[in-house]
């Protein structure tokens, strides 16, 4: 089996930063567990001690057992959003025996009260922000920058949500073909920001189907 790889992904808000861990898992056969961490302010993520009534293991614990498998994907949306205060335990402090090969293979969960094997389960997190990420979780991940999408990626990025978009209605792409050239010079888009291009895309694609012939 594989030892565990972290990875994370630095970019501008709105630029797809969360659509990559997404597309990054799609296809892989893991467990996989996609978590919101801004505004995280303690450590329950590696578990609460079973004498509290709301004790339960670590959440890649969690995430092997309900899958009943030695390996899973964990992705960690937003990490430099966790709170840095200390007095309940930090996210990033318990994060780090889960990102170690030698440490991760025998972490103490306070839930079981016995060691667990973590060693296969890999993580991948986005952030806006690298600086407020702390140095030790810095160096224990991959940093991949990604830069805003350009004007002249339209035709691309166009193509790739309107492909999300049949996903999400469940439409053929004979009924939802991608935008033509002269539907794509409609759009005043430049670059940037990719939530306000989704809304140009859909203000189109209603005005295709508004002036589209009913037989």
């Amino acid at each position: 089996m594989r030892g565990s790889s972290r990875r994370s992904s630095s970019a501008r808000q709105g630029s797809g930063r969360r659509r990559w861990p997404h597309g990054s898992a799609h296809g892989s056969v893991c467990a996989r567990r996609f978590t919101a961490r801004g505004g995280a302010s303690d450590a329950s993520f590696g578990g609460t001690s079973r004498q509290w009534g709301s004790g339960r293991a670590s959440v890649p614990l969690q995430l092997l057992l309900q899958a009943q498998s030695a390996s899973a994907l964990v992705v960690l949306d937003e990490l430099d959003k966790a709170s840095p205060d200390k007095r309940n335990g930090a996210l990033a402090d318990v994060l780090l025996p889960f990102l170690e090969r030698s440490t991760s293979a025998r972490i103490f969960d306070p839930y079981l009260e016995a060691n667990a094997n973590c060693s296969c389960v890999s993580f991948l997190a986005t952030v806006n922000d690298l600086a407020r990420v702390p140095s030790a979780l810095r160096d224990r991940f991959r940093v991949l920058e990604m830069p805003a999408p350009r004007a002249e990626d339209l035709p691309v990025v166009a193509a790739a949500m309107v492909e999300e978009m049949r996903e999400e209605r469940g439409v053929d792409p004979a009924w939802m073909p991608d935008l033509t050239p002269d539907e794509l010079a409609l759009i005043p888009w430049a670059g940037g920001s990719l939530r306000p291009l989704r809304r140009m895309l859909q203000a189109v694609l209603a005005s295709r189907e508004a002036l589209a012939p009913r037989h």
